[in-house]
């Protein structure tokens, strides 16, 4: 949900609020969301090869909770942010974000990538981890696990674009930020909860990309 209403809203809030140009602001949203899809790859690698799904979403999850703590703080400080002024007035000379608040900026944003990719990774197959598909009932319940899971991402996804935005809109950015990151605490604490009941699987040692890789190492060395 984080994600989705960052991703949303985020050239508004380098333009008005950290005085970005319009064609900045969006290359550093495509940057943000392009490390956001790439390292779901990466991160799926590293949890089934060596710390197991379950890990991966709680490191994740601290991540992102950490990188919107930052963005709120930031957010709510005037010291941590440039002065306000309005980039469209040409005769106004506003000063971009830079230095120690730029840090601030970045690190948060790109925690909040790091946490969401690993999150996109494991989640789904930590769930799917649950059944057991050679049972007909359990393979039964999978499918519906996937239903409802589609079905809450994509509710996430409404607030996120309707909610979240509002929020960053009419009462202010450190309270959006602020919203995320509590909504986040509480899925973690939630996932936390069911930790003696889910099922573990052993880590695979193995990985999907890394067969890939090998067929295409294969087929050039016989070339």
């Amino acid at each position: 949900m984080a994600t989705i209403a960052l991703a949303t809203n985020l050239v508004t809030y380098l333009t008005e609020v950290m005085h970005f140009d319009v064609a900045n602001s969006a290359n550093q949203i495509t940057n943000y969301m392009g490390t956001s899809y790439i390292l779901s790859i990466l991160i799926a690698f590293l949890a089934d090869m060596f710390i197991g799904r379950p890990k991966s979403v709680l490191i994740s999850a601290c991540f992102e909770i950490v990188g919107l703590g930052l963005l709120a703080i930031q957010a709510r400080s005037s010291k941590l942010k440039p002065p306000p002024c309005n980039l469209f007035d040409p005769t106004a000379h506003c000063t971009k974000v830079g230095g120690r608040d730029a840090v601030i900026l970045f690190g948060g944003l790109y925690l909040v990538a790091i946490g969401s990719s690993g999150i996109k990774a494991s989640l789904p197959s930590h769930g799917a981890d649950q059944f057991e598909e050679k049972d007909p009932k359990e393979a039964r319940q999978m499918s519906s696990f996937f239903n409802w899971f589609l079905l809450s991402g994509n509710i996430g996804s409404v607030a996120s674009l309707t909610l979240i935005v509002w929020i960053q809109d009419n009462k202010g950015w450190d309270w959006a930020f602020g919203i995320s990151s509590i909504g986040m605490v509480v899925g973690a604490l939630l996932f936390i909860s069911g930790l003696p009941r889910y099922r573990v699987q052993v880590i695979q040692k193995s990985n999907p990309l890394i067969a890939i890789i090998q067929v295409w190492i294969s087929t050039y060395c016989k070339n």
